[in-house]
């Protein structure tokens, strides 16, 4: 199955797909996806790296370092910044609580 950008993005935006236990079959879904856009468009592929936010010196070091195929170090750093996404809208979703009822805008 070849995914388009929508569904893509759709998938990494998905909860299950950071924890789950359906998480290694959409991870393997993923790791499909990244490889044909690496192989059939690459500008496409870069688009989605860049709306992400994946770091460009962390995948070209995390390219450079690793003996692991190129669509799965993409893949995982994918995954580690919508972690991160995750986490810090946890952190700061709960924060507003905190503000006083007249300082809330």
């Amino acid at each position: 199955m070849i995914m388009d950008e929508k569904q893509m993005l759709e998938l990494l935006d998905s909860p299950a797909i950071i924890q789950g236990k359906n998480a290694h079959e959409k991870e393997a879904l993923l790791i499909q996806a990244v490889a044909h856009l690496l192989e059939a468009d690459f500008p496409r592929l870069c688009q989605i790296l860049y709306r992400v936010d994946v770091d460009e010196r962390l995948l070209k070091r995390a390219l450079d370092e690793s003996d692991a195929p190129p669509a799965e170090i993409i893949t995982r750093l994918l995954l580690e910044r919508q972690k991160q996404k995750v986490a810090l809208r946890a952190r700061y979703t709960g924060a507003s609580d905190d503000i006083p009822e007249e300082d809330k805008w």
